[in-house]
């Protein structure tokens, strides 16, 4: 008798262990399982996708990872060997439809998820940082600290306020959309693609690149050889014009995002009229259907 008392509490025991030992294993398979996401992923693009550019992700102890983006302007890389957030990125090269990228975009990033890389993004880096220009950020960006991680933390909700606040200024209404985690496709389909569109137009392609600079008699002589006399009526110059090409974003005819370019003179010199306030003169000549045709 109490030996089958003793053997049906053994029982129990054995079976009460064994129902512990399947939770704590449970437990720990439940851990593994999911373990905490450690992926950051986004857009890049400025209306149009920015494709092939390399992405730059930097912990402000100087490790860093790499990604490419796709010909949709996506990138994903892992951040597991990276330290901590706040993370600042840098996107240099790729194309911008068929023209090559030349601007480096800036963004950052909280921790794992989604960081878009934007004009938009450009500026909130800016405005986080509190400083006014992007060769500094790029910069400050390949020598990121903590106490640049600090402005970033203490100043981020104040400048995704004051970037908005000047976005609608300008006529330009975000919302509520955060730009640096809004989910959207750049092909056009989106609100936020339209407004980075929007946005885009008008907007320079790389720094204007000086062609000549026309000193006063060199000047002219190209107008009294194109106009003889011409000099003799107007009179000689007196400035050096220094004859700078550019280019920029704008729309198609069909709506499509393209670029164009453009040329700006700008006069300088020793003589008086070479500086100071003067009014701004605008050439401009009739569509062209060439596209190698450079005013400049």
């Amino acid at each position: 008798m109490l030996d089958c008392i003793f053997n049906a509490g053994s029982r129990k025991i054995r079976r009460a262990g064994a129902l512990l030992a399947m939770v704590l294993l449970a437990g720990c398979m439940s851990t593994d399982d999911n373990p905490p996401p450690t992926t950051l992923s986004g857009v890049a693009a400025t209306g149009t996708p920015i494709a092939g550019a390399t992405v730059t992700v930097r912990a402000s102890d100087g490790s860093q990872a790499n990604a490419t983006t796709d010909a949709n302007g996506t990138y994903s890389l892992d951040l597991k060997t990276l330290g901590g957030a706040p993370y600042l990125i840098e996107l240099a090269g790729g194309k911008v439809g068929s023209t090559d990228n030349a601007v480096r975009y800036h963004s950052l990033a909280t921790g794992p998820g989604t960081a878009n890389i934007t004009p938009i993004s450009e500026m909130i880096v800016l405005a986080a940082l509190a400083i006014d220009n992007s060769a500094e950020l790029a910069t400050r960006f390949a020598g990121y600290k903590a106490s640049d991680a600090k402005l970033i933390t203490d100043g981020l909700a104040a400048a995704k306020t004051a970037v908005a606040a000047a976005l609608a200024s300008s006529g330009v209404t975000l919302g509520s959309t955060d730009p640096l985690t809004v989910a959207f496709a750049a092909n056009g389909s989106s609100d936020f693609d339209q407004l980075l569109g929007k946005l885009a137009r008008g907007s320079l392609i790389g720094n204007p690149v000086q062609v000549v600079a026309l000193e006063p008699a060199n000047f002219k002589g190209l107008l009294d050889a194109g106009s003889p006399g011409l000099t003799l009526v107007v009179g000689s110059p007196k400035c050096t014009v220094s004859v700078y090409y550019m280019r920029y974003n704008t729309v198609g005819g069909a709506g499509e995002t393209t670029n164009a370019s453009g040329a700006i003179m700008l006069p300088s010199g020793a003589d008086a009229a070479c500086s100071g306030a003067r009014p701004v003169v605008l050439y401009s000549h009739g569509t062209t259907v060439e596209k190698k045709f450079n005013m400049a």
